[in-house]
């Protein structure tokens, strides 16, 4: 915000930090291009581990180097609407999130399942999981209220308008994926388990 008020008519965030920090400028600019490169670092690295729970059977170093190619792709076809592509990508993350948690949650929780869950041949898919995950989502697209912009149309659910155009989806996502988890695993509920001891 400080750079922004010191040097209003910058073409961009960078020119105008250079600018706010005078002589130190290029320092600046480097200080920014090494933390972004740190940061990136670590989301490598979350992309080797998935990829790992996936199954796929290479090396980490090369799952990081197809990783860090992959974004320089999409950086490359996303950066001329950087900003609204950014912000898409965040509203369909907490889509996503939402209905998972749920499932997460009580699977823990409620049904005990303490040993993880991947796509490897040593541990089961779980399917009812996958199902409510799936259904949970697709019901809170029913209430979406969004400056989300796929192929120049708004997202917007036929039920929104129940809400005054607030977004409730992340909620009815959560709810819904959880009362169908909780239904297709109601005969592993063990009632004494999902006591919670005060």
């Amino acid at each position: 915000m400080l750079v922004a008020i010191i040097a209003p008519g910058a073409s961009s965030s960078i020119a105008a930090l250079k600018i706010a920090m005078g002589g130190f400028g290029v320092l600046a600019v480097v200080a920014v291009i090494l933390g972004a490169t740190t940061a990136n670092v670590l989301n490598l690295y979350s992309n080797t581990i998935s990829a790992k729970v996936l199954d796929v059977r290479l090396p980490r170093w090369q799952l990081a180097i197809l990783g860090g190619a992959l974004g320089f792709v999409v950086a490359l076809v996303g950066y001329q609407n950087f900003t609204q592509n950014y912000a898409n990508f965040l509203i369909v993350l907490d889509y996503w999130i939402m209905p998972w948690l749920a499932v997460v949650l009580l699977d823990f929780y409620v049904f005990r399942h303490r040993e993880p869950m991947g796509f490897s041949q040593a541990v089961p898919v779980n399917w009812n999981g996958l199902l409510a995950w799936v259904i949970g989502l697709g019901v809170s697209l029913f209430f979406i209220s969004e400056q989300l912009q796929v192929f120049g149309v708004k997202a917007h659910g036929p039920f929104a308008a129940w809400f005054g155009d607030a977004d409730f989806g992340y909620f009815v996502g959560f709810l819904t994926a959880g009362l169908v988890y909780i239904v297709l695993n109601r005969r592993l509920a063990r009632p004494s388990d999902a006591i919670v001891e005060g």
